[in-house]
């Protein structure tokens, strides 16, 4: 008998705190995250919409936003995976070759048509097209146009190509992805007429994730100079991924240069290689990036340039190229939901999401937007600890220890 009480209190104690340990778990108390943004206009008949992180979430968040969650109108979490944006992922490219149409000039300008070759039967959709220039050293500022009877012609965009001792840069990266079948190349105030020879066209999904993760901010930065070379400290408070530092400059010059990312309190090389900027003609060739060889997160950069006898450049302004996460998550008609984010306690969640996410990305997914952050008010109230849950257990455990004993009382009585 006293066995079998013995098992009947150890039952309803494990039943009662396995409740409450369900309830913490789906029920996740809003005050433990400092900030959280709204996610608003998520429109369409998805099953899944999307958001992308923005500077705010990068600077309050984890460094690996393990604490980013979801909450629905109910405070439970909704299960969620992040696309990580990176100029590094994997390339699936289709190449187009073209056969020329016609050319012609127009006062100083030079025509050159051409036909897109597709290699099947599929339609051209093409984001980045190369040019052969049959010159040693050229600078164009040239204009592309398309069209789809090689009558009608949509202008495209103005671009500047160029070769100019070592530095060529003869390709161009479009806005967005194009289907027009033909292309017009001008070439602006071709003096030497020049002939365009050749046109290569691609489809980048590299260039196509650039056009959707990339994003663009100015950095503040200060600048040294001293024994013949200067060295810029470049500040990133938000932490961002960044793939690509510029500089804005004036002047011809042409140095070596060295980037360095304070990481641990430790420097770290991260990439080396040359800034060059030549005027011809007051047109400018210039190649003024600081290529990272993947993207970092540093708080601060050391940007050191050779300067040898040459006075310092002159860079009126720095900013950088970087990357965010997409999140995409599950919703139901008529939910609301909001972002949270800033938990030391958090732990990375682990989600069924993860395991079919490549199927998800091929639907059509809600596009959503991040609404302005609010910061949780820190007060004695919301930081003092939170005792609900153990009181609401010890009384768990008194209560069924008395039932435990009333029931034993009659069961002897009875006997």
């Amino acid at each position: 008998m006293r066995k079998a009480i013995v098992g009947m209190l150890v039952f309803i104690i494990l039943f009662f705190n396995g409740l409450t340990t369900v309830a913490e778990g789906n029920l996740q108390p809003p005050q433990e995250w400092l900030y959280q943004k709204d996610i608003q206009q998520v429109q369409g008949s998805s099953n899944y919409a999307f958001v992308f992180l923005d500077m705010e979430v990068y600077g309050h968040a984890a460094a690996n936003l393990s604490d980013v969650r979801v909450m629905n109108s109910q405070n439970q979490f909704v299960p969620y995976y992040l696309v990580k944006g990176s100029s590094n992922s994997e390339v699936v490219s289709q190449d187009y070759q073209s056969t020329f149409v016609q050319s012609f000039i127009n006062e100083s300008n030079t025509y050159h048509d051409f036909k897109i070759v597709s290699p099947t039967k599929q339609d051209v959709l093409l984001n980045k097209i190369a040019l052969r220039i049959n010159s040693q050293s050229y600078l164009f500022n040239t204009e592309v146009y398309g069209s789809h009877d090689n009558l009608n012609w949509s202008i495209v965009g103005s671009y500047k190509v160029y070769k100019v001792d070592n530095n060529e840069r003869n390709t161009i990266d479009f806005a967005q992805s194009l289907k027009y079948p033909y292309y017009r190349i001008v070439l602006l105030n071709n003096g030497d007429k020049s002939i365009l020879l050749g046109l290569t066209a691609q489809y980048s999904e590299k260039v196509e994730r650039y056009q959707q993760f990339a994003r663009t901010i100015p950095l503040q930065f200060s600048s040294n100079s001293e024994n013949r070379t200067t060295k810029i400290l470049i500040k990133n408070p938000y932490l961002l991924n960044i793939e690509t530092i510029k500089l804005k400059t004036s002047g011809n010059f042409y140095r070596y240069y060295k980037l360095q990312g304070l990481v641990d309190n430790v420097w770290r090389d991260v990439s080396s290689g040359t800034l060059y900027a030549t005027n011809i003609n007051n047109d400018v060739a210039e190649d003024t990036r600081v290529e990272l060889s993947s993207l970092q997160s540093c708080q601060e950069y050391n940007l050191v340039i050779s300067d040898q006898d040459d006075k310092p450049i002159n860079i009126s302004e720095v900013e950088a190229v970087y990357f965010v996460d997409k999140l995409v998550f599950a919703v139901e008609p008529g939910e609301s939901y909001r972002l949270v984010y800033d938990n030391v306690k958090a732990e990375r969640p682990i989600y069924d999401i993860e395991n079919y996410k490549a199927k998800i990305e091929k639907t059509n997914i809600a596009e959503a937007a991040l609404g302005p952050e609010n910061a949780r008010e820190v007060n004695k109230a919301a930081d003092s600890p939170n005792y609900g849950p153990k009181i609401f257990n010890a009384l768990i455990i008194i209560t069924s220890i008395c039932l435990v004993i009333i029931i034993g009382r009659k069961i002897k009585f009875k006997g």
